[in-house]
């Protein structure tokens, strides 16, 4: 009940006063409409990636990536877009890689991603890095 409201409450302010706007009455930033702000400007803030793991097929060059994504923010995110930086052994970025998540990631929801293709990794990749660098805040 108390996520409902919540969520509930920033739909409102979404509607009421847009997102990242100030608040014209007061003349300075209105706690809320700060929050909405940062969850719009800073969704790597709020979308966090854990329970990393990977793995390569050299047949047809590509890395399957399972992790999590766990939204901190109370409301939900659309069109979730992943960096993958693959690194050399010594810990240079070999190549950049970016993929769209498809569907929402709700106020607070955990969403665990399988399997996760992608195409044309370098072979000698020995680490990677995952990186939120996209979202779309939906209320």
């Amino acid at each position: 009940m108390k996520r409902y409201l919540e969520v509930f409450c920033i739909t409102m302010m979404l509607s009421a006063i847009g997102f990242g706007q100030q608040s014209r009455q007061t003349g300075r930033n209105d706690p809320q409409a700060q929050l909405i702000s940062n969850y719009q400007k800073f969704p790597e803030r709020y979308i966090r990636i854990h329970d990393e793991s990977w793995r390569y097929d050299e047949k047809i060059h590509s890395a399957f990536h399972s992790f999590a994504l766990r939204n901190s923010a109370g409301i939900a995110y659309s069109d979730v877009e992943i960096r993958f930086d693959y690194l050399d052994a010594k810990g240079k970025t070999m190549q950049s890689q970016s993929l769209k998540i498809p569907g929402f990631l709700k106020a607070y929801e955990v969403k665990k991603l399988k399997d996760l293709q992608v195409k044309k990794v370098p072979k000698d990749s020995e680490q990677v890095t995952i990186t939120v660098i996209k979202a779309i805040l939906r209320p």
